[in-house]
């Protein structure tokens, strides 16, 4: 992937983007992608392509599909990024990128502004001065089982999902969708969504 671009409009990291567009379980997993500072499960580098490609969600074109401008700001520091560095798999370019000041949000915030109570699920990165975890294998159990299920059931994260929030005032609503991105943009928009939930049962 690549990626030469700021955080489009509808970035989940962006703190201008509409909130709550997305399936509460992609907002979840991308939280955990862009915080975890070390190493918890298989080893396989996941990232996150770009929603919304020079301002309108693109068709698939030939090539590689950009980072997102958001993410690998939002998570410079996380384990993913720092592998990505040290195998050469981030480019100069975008490195450089990670550190253009753009304001993002950090991964808590990007979760929580959307809906998600933050306080029913394990800590985004591991702290040993947190005394609900005995150990760091104590954590780390506890977030592979949470991965595990929206994996196997991505409208479980519906259940971390406060009232009033906008993943609760727009689930399933593509009027929403359409206000916030267009007719054309917004049916492509649900229609990346339903590839998302799909791509997350599959894995």
């Amino acid at each position: 992937m690549e990626s030469h671009m700021k955080p489009c409009k509808s970035c989940p990291f962006n703190p201008d983007a509409v909130r709550g567009v997305w399936h509460p379980a992609h907002y979840l997993l991308i939280a955990y992608l862009g915080s975890i500072k070390v190493f918890i499960g298989e080893f396989r580098l996941e990232t996150m392509g770009c929603h919304h490609w020079n301002g309108a969600l693109h068709d698939p074109k030939p090539g590689p599909m950009p980072h997102c401008g958001g993410w690998i700001r939002a998570g410079k520091d996380s384990f993913t990024m720092t592998m990505l560095r040290r195998l050469g798999r981030l480019p100069m370019d975008e490195t450089l990128e990670i550190e253009d000041g753009t304001p993002v949000l950090s991964p808590e915030d990007m979760a929580r502004l959307n809906g998600l109570d933050m306080s029913r699920i394990p800590p985004l990165d591991y702290d040993p001065d947190d005394g609900r975890y005995a150990s760091y294998d104590a954590w780390r159990d506890q977030v592979v089982e949470l991965r595990e299920k929206l994996r196997e059931d991505p409208d479980y994260a519906r259940t971390f999902v406060l009232p009033g929030t906008p993943l609760d005032i727009n689930v399933d609503d593509e009027d929403a969708v359409f206000e916030a991105f267009g007719a054309a943009a917004g049916q492509k928009l649900i229609e990346a969504q339903e590839r998302i939930k799909a791509r997350l049962v599959q894995r």
